[in-house]
């Protein structure tokens, strides 16, 4: 399962304004989909990734750029109609998602889809949908038990 060339293309006009740097089509097109292949791996393993793991992992540096691509891989997801998959990027030795992940939230407008009152009860409630959505298991250090 991988993004059409019509989402990366769709993608590729959400981002590139914000880059400092031009984005080149071909760069960002296989940068997006060595991205989006990776987190929908962990989601299917029950999983979550570091920053730094999905750097290593996807070619994709440096770290500003790789939150462009996870601003879009969550634009892509939320006009599918899933849920934010950058729910499971992580900072090292953490389980809350990456900085930015609520930013992304609220730019998308989805935090009143939920009906959690706290960002702890949000993230919460957005990582048991995401991981029903995609098969995995909530990871067992996440889980309340």
């Amino acid at each position: 399962m991988g993004l059409q060339q019509s989402e990366i293309s769709e993608a590729y006009e959400f981002v590139t304004p914000e880059l400092d740097v031009n984005a080149h089509f071909a760069t960002f097109s296989k940068r997006i989909q060595l991205t989006y292949a990776r987190l929908i791996e962990a989601a299917r393993n029950g999983q979550k990734i570091s920053v730094g793991d999905l750097v290593a992992n996807t070619d994709t540096n440096p770290r500003r750029y790789l939150s462009k691509l996870l601003d879009v891989i969550g634009y892509v997801e939320e006009s599918k109609g899933n849920p934010p998959t950058t729910i499971i990027v992580i900072r090292s030795g953490k389980t809350l998602p990456a900085n930015g992940f609520l930013e992304l939230v609220d730019t998308l407008v989805i935090r009143n889809r939920y009906e959690s009152a706290t960002d702890e009860e949000l993230i919460a409630e957005i990582t048991d949908e995401f991981f029903a959505h995609y098969g995995g298991n909530r990871p067992v250090e996440d889980r309340e038990d």
